[in-house]
């Protein structure tokens, strides 16, 4: 079992990806703005958040959690996995977090 190394709680989990935005080359004050704003809006930054609604993926029944609200996501994960998963998803589907924030303004989902 890994140690845990940030605290699971909203302001560990918010200083953590800020700190970690520049290892996606987003370290400006405009993405972690975004970040900020899109993951208070999916989760208000709580680790073991867990969204109940079910959505059907490929046939498999999946709940959004942690941090970034990704579909199958486990909440128990540490905040370090969770934040490295949540912009692993970002760079692959918009490719920073002011795009995924401009599409869930747009949609209110990413």
């Amino acid at each position: 079992m890994k140690p845990i190394l940030v605290e699971r709680n909203p302001e560990a989990s918010m200083a953590y990806a800020q700190k970690q935005l520049s290892t996606m080359g987003w370290d400006t004050p405009a993405q972690w703005e975004c970040l900020l704003s899109l993951w208070t809006k999916e989760s208000n930054w709580r680790p073991n958040a867990y969204n109940k609604t079910v959505v059907y993926q490929n046939g498999e029944k999946l709940h959004a959690g942690g941090i970034p609200q990704i579909l199958g996501l486990d909440p128990d994960l540490t905040v370090e996995e969770q934040v490295s998963r949540g912009f692993i998803y970002i760079e692959h589907r918009y490719k920073n977090p002011c795009s995924a924030w401009r599409f869930w303004s747009s949609n209110f989902w990413y």
